[in-house]
């Protein structure tokens, strides 16, 4: 059992809203919910879309979100990958 702060779990639902599993793992502290912030952290830009300029405010919104989703699971390496209910 790992102990998420309800703030941690909040952020990482309203990143992925429609990951209904990873709010099932969340919620019931399982450590596998590293495993689906660690798959997720990957998503990459596709280079051909960097060069068109007119999309730039899309490619920026999803260079965000790939922060915002490398920084959560950092998060979890950080605080949560070695808590367990033994410590």
């Amino acid at each position: 059992m790992v102990c998420y702060s309800q703030d941690f779990i909040d952020r990482c639902k309203a990143e992925y809203p429609d990951w209904t599993r990873l709010h099932e793992l969340l919620d019931a502290g399982v450590p596998f919910a590293g495993r689906y912030l660690d798959d997720a952290q990957y998503e990459t830009i596709d280079p051909a879309a960097l060069l068109n300029d007119s999309n730039l405010p899309v490619l920026q919104k999803k260079a965000k979100r790939i922060i915002r989703r490398r920084a959560l699971y950092a998060e979890w390496i950080d605080k949560y990958s070695d808590c367990s209910e033994e410590k």
